[in-house]
């Protein structure tokens, strides 16, 4: 079944899409935070072949959202649904890479047949093809414009925990977390990097074409974030191309993070050992 995520924060604007689209099919994601929006996407690339996203939306930066999500995907298809109508707003949205821009209020028959038009003719149901992790998409794109302009690219796995009233340490399931402690680490990501879903217990963190100064200043920045708002956030990172090794995989380094991370975790806090668990 083809999936539409819809980016909205109205209740009853999100209920006359789906109602509007009865009879397609389609099976619907909602999101109504940056965090939501984009590991909604990430976590579900394969499904999701629409995206609806009003970026005028209160206490958070639809742009952001709509640069986050074309970082990973080209091919994912981007209604912008607004009640915003100028020439600026519009140009915006174009430069990002939108598909289509309708305006608020809209007739329920006229988003069905944009939402019909986004979707792709040639996809049937057992033929579809695999698709490759939108984050290792990312990490060979931009590791390889990394390379070209000789610069450097910063990765980082981390992980939420909580200590309860035992002492003890447990590691957050990432649907788990405090959204606003996801808010301030993504804060401090510059425009082009990602701050993501890694796997069920873990975030991933990669900053393309930077330098050794602003991985300094990015290092320090995410450390006083942590320790100023009180996260329970623990991460390993790696700079890239490490010495003498200039053409390194994605599934390498990831798997020499999460060794780093299992190994410091024992050393610090013994009694989360056998709790992490990256394969999931």
């Amino acid at each position: 079944m083809n999936k539409v995520l819809i980016i909205e924060q109205v209740t009853p604007i999100i209920r006359r899409i789906k109602k509007a689209c009865n009879g397609l099919n389609l099976g619907f994601f909602v999101a109504n935070s940056e965090y939501e929006a984009v590991n909604s996407f990430i976590e579900n690339i394969e499904d999701i072949h629409v995206i609806i996203i009003d970026v005028s939306m209160n206490n958070f930066d639809g742009f952001r959202i709509l640069k986050k999500i074309r970082n990973v995907s080209k091919d994912v298809k981007i209604i912008v649904l607004t009640s915003l109508n100028t020439r600026n707003y519009f140009a915006s949205c174009l430069k990002i890479g939108i598909d289509d821009y309708i305006l608020k209020p809209f007739d329920d028959k006229f988003i069905k047949s944009r939402i019909m038009l986004a979707m792709p003719k040639d996809i049937e149901r057992g033929v579809i093809k695999t698709i490759q992790d939108p984050l290792k998409i990312y990490f060979d794109k931009y590791y390889s414009l990394t390379l070209m302009n000789t610069t450097k690219f910063f990765i980082l796995i981390g992980l939420y925990y909580k200590n309860d009233e035992n002492g003890e340490i447990h590691i957050m399931n990432n649907g788990t977390i405090n959204q606003d402690d996801f808010k301030a680490i993504t804060s401090v990501f510059p425009e082009k990097s990602i701050f993501s879903t890694y796997k069920t217990q873990s975030f991933i963190g990669m900053v393309p074409d930077i330098d050794d100064n602003r991985i300094k200043n990015l290092t320090t920045n995410i450390n006083n974030i942590i320790k100023e708002n009180k996260i329970d956030f623990f991460y390993e990172s790696i700079t890239l191309p490490e010495k003498g090794k200039e053409h390194q995989l994605y599934d390498d380094i990831v798997q020499k993070l999460e060794s780093r991370i299992v190994k410091q975790i024992k050393l610090y806090f013994s009694n989360v050992e056998g709790r992490i668990d990256f394969n999931k």
